[in-house]
């Protein structure tokens, strides 16, 4: 039975059996894992407190082609997410990145692109001070491109041009129009510049600069819209994110509490 070592996410952890947990990971080079981390629960377990969602660790296990899942051998930490679990909104919102990667990656490939993705949007949460909403956004946006789910805002789909000031979008065929051909269309909605402009900047900007940045204002509201149509027509799966309603709960019982 060989050994395998990964540098991964864990993504989720649930409790298994009397003492054990299994692991969802993703890893760097072989993508989606479960895992069986035996005796994690017990009070001297040798993995200590270090299997929680967000952790990145240094995974080595025993890997079998037969079986679903894998049996972890040793973990050590490489980073954790301190401030994020101090958190409720960026905790919430880290989730929902993890999450997305659960529904669409498939297990048994690694995808070291989509993987640096995810490790450095969860760093960027942990030093953001303003614009984690945007830095949602931008993950998603991004995460879609390297998946292959691109919803093609680069250029107008009939003429070719990249100026768009304003335009609509064909959300059944997955296409977007500039002004002068958005009679194409056969049907869709309008979006602004604004919101291609912040689309844009949420897809190229480095992830330091999102988090720094004064879009205007709608434009990231309108990136949120555009995104949960788009979904609801092509990626069902992630429309409706549990972390995110887990989230909208927490903090309207946090208002609740702190009214009384």
């Amino acid at each position: 039975m060989p050994i395998r070592r990964t540098e991964a996410i864990i993504l989720k952890s649930m409790k298994m059996g009397e003492t054990s947990n299994l692991l969802t990971l993703y890893s760097r080079d072989f993508g989606l894992l479960k895992l069986i981390a035996k005796g994690a629960r017990q009070s001297r377990s040798r993995y200590g407190g270090l299997l929680q969602p967000l952790y990145v660790i240094e995974a080595i296990y025993y890997h079998k082609e037969t079986r679903d899942l894998q049996l972890l051998s040793q973990a050590s930490l490489i980073w954790a997410p301190r401030r994020v679990q101090l958190d409720i909104e960026k905790l919430g919102l880290c989730l929902a990145c993890c999450e997305m990667v659960l529904r669409l990656e498939g297990e048994g490939h690694g995808n070291p692109a989509a993987y640096g993705l995810l490790r450095a949007t969860l760093e960027t949460f942990e030093r953001a001070e303003s614009n984690i909403r945007s830095l949602f956004l931008a993950f998603q946006v991004r995460l879609l491109e390297l998946l292959g789910f691109s919803p093609g805002m680069d250029h107008c789909f009939h003429c070719q041009e990249r100026t768009i000031r304003e335009g609509r979008y064909d959300f059944v065929n997955g296409r977007i129009y500039c002004r002068n051909c958005m009679s194409m269309a056969l049907q869709g909605r309008t979006v602004t510049q604004d919101m291609i402009d912040a689309y844009r900047d949420l897809a190229r900007l480095p992830l330091a600069s999102v988090i720094t940045k004064a879009f205007p204002k709608g434009a990231i509201a309108g990136v949120y819209h555009f995104l949960h149509d788009f979904f609801r027509y092509h990626l069902e799966e992630v429309r409706q994110l549990n972390a995110i309603d887990v989230l909208k709960q927490l903090k309207s019982m946090q208002g609740a509490f702190s009214q009384a």
